[in-house]
């Protein structure tokens, strides 16, 4: 489900499919920036917020591994 989404929202962005060399008008600063704004869902991260357990973080991580790294 993870990388459904993340390609789905990849594609929303201008991020997939992946697009030819030498990337006119692409700089690095603003793909880091449009992979920051992925949109990825996890079908179990809504049945711990359902039972009330402590939930994993969003995604598994992938969210945040996005947000520090990129």
């Amino acid at each position: 489900m993870i990388v459904g989404s993340m390609l789905k929202s990849a594609s929303s962005q201008g991020l997939w499919p992946l697009p030819l060399a030498p990337y006119p008008g692409r700089s690095i600063k603003q793909t880091a920036e449009e992979t920051r704004k992925l949109k990825l869902v996890a079908m179990c991260d809504a049945p711990f917020n359902y039972w009330g357990q402590s939930s994993p973080l969003p995604a598994h991580g992938v969210i945040k591994y996005l947000h520090d790294a990129a």
